[in-house]
């Protein structure tokens, strides 16, 4: 029964292992970034996102952008890239300084559907959020 267990662990181990050195997304020269939470808010407060919605008020005059990002190392740079009815209107260039923090950008907004990429240093679109503003 040991040894039953024991192999059940290394045959576990070795699948684990296997797992965790793959990464087939990556593109050369990349980092790993991971957007742990995206929100979109009327404004930020204290680093945190205050009025968080998917849609806004045609009187609403700027949204926020809120990202939790990690990465496998820091400090990296990724980017908040704004949308308007699929047309690029606005990109800013972000530094994570540690392994994990909080980003956000802030744009002035007009009716229309909305979408902000958030994009890696190699130009990977890591995650995307929408919004509507009436």
């Amino acid at each position: 029964m040991k040894a039953l267990i024991a192999s059940a662990c290394i045959v576990l181990l070795m699948f684990s292992f296997s797992f965790s050195q793959t990464d087939t997304s990556a593109k050369p020269g990349s980092t790993l970034i991971t957007v742990d939470s995206m929100a979109f808010a009327a404004g930020i407060d204290a680093r945190a996102p205050m009025g968080i919605a998917t849609e806004f008020e045609s009187t609403t005059e700027k949204v926020s952008c809120w990202t939790r990002v990690s990465s496998s190392q820091g400090p990296v740079s990724v980017k908040h890239v704004w949308y308007k009815d699929d047309n690029k209107v606005f990109e800013l260039p972000l530094t994570l300084t540690s392994q994990s923090g909080r980003l956000w950008s802030t744009k002035s907004v007009s009716s229309g559907n909305w979408r902000v990429d958030v994009v890696d240093d190699a130009g990977n679109v890591v995650t995307f959020g929408s919004f509507v503003v009436r």
